[in-house]
């Protein structure tokens, strides 16, 4: 076994993951166009048609209707790239199921449970992907070319997103490192930077909403679910130190100059 081998079975899964993209995209068409032949001639279709495929990436079809998970499969994949969740009930509701949501709002919610339990559809931050279109955002998001978009949804902002990734890949680090870090991602023009209390108010969120934690000797680590509640608050002023509560005197966070 080669580097090399190792590279080509990837172009090879790569490959087969862009065809049976095409050929779901393929198979959508038609049942777009079987779905538009039913309303203008619905005697031509048997009124107990069996269920068809089941699976990942797969949704199925019943008595000649589209169910709720395929009409979703569907529009997640026209999208090409994937679609936030808010976007889909948009389109679905303009769209030519919007009746049918209307009355069975409840039904699309369980759809969308369903869809994501069986990874039909792939959820990350409020975005929605087919498993290929998936692995091609990560592609695009390993090799530099796309912001994780997802990602940032989840942390609040891009400089949030960046400090989670960080302390995450790099665990135990003072607030002045990811700071630190996260300038070096941002603009070379200094001016351009976020300043340094803002990212001290920024670090002190993502350990209010436990997406970090910090230790004792102010330490940030990825946050565990497993640990025990932290009493310090987490408010910065604009001097860049956090206001005490009343029994604690001592800020969460300190202006390193």
């Amino acid at each position: 076994m080669s580097a090399s081998e190792i590279s080509h079975w990837r172009e090879e899964c790569a490959e087969i993951d862009r065809k049976i993209e095409q050929l779901r995209k393929k198979k959508g068409d038609i049942e777009e166009r079987l779905s538009a032949a039913q309303l203008l001639a619905p005697s031509l279709f048997v009124a107990s048609e069996p269920e068809k495929g089941k699976g990942r990436g797969q949704a199925k079809m019943r008595k000649g209707l589209m169910t709720w998970p395929h009409i979703i499969e569907e529009a997640v994949r026209n999208s090409e790239t994937g679609l936030r969740q808010r976007d889909l009930l948009e389109s679905i509701r303009s769209g030519r199921h919007g009746k049918r949501l209307t009355e069975s709002e409840s039904a699309y919610y369980n759809a969308i449970q369903k869809v994501l339990k069986r990874k039909i559809v792939i959820k990350r931050g409020e975005w929605l992907f087919t498993p290929a279109q998936h692995d091609e955002y990560l592609r695009k998001v390993d090799a530099g070319e796309v912001k994780d978009v997802a990602e940032v949804e989840e942390y609040g902002s891009p400089s949030a997103a960046e400090a989670v990734r960080f302390v995450t890949a790099s665990p135990g680090r003072k607030s002045i490192d990811v700071i630190k870090h996260i300038w070096a991602t941002q603009d070379a023009d200094k001016k351009q930077r976020q300043s340094k209390t803002s990212l001290y108010n920024v670090l002190a969120r993502l350990v209010e909403q436990q997406k970090l934690s910090k230790d004792d000797e102010g330490l940030f680590y990825p946050f565990n679910e497993n640990e025990a509640p932290s009493d310090e608050p987490t408010g910065a002023s604009e001097t860049g130190e956090v206001a005490a509560s009343s029994s604690d005197t001592s800020p969460l966070f300190r202006v390193v100059k």
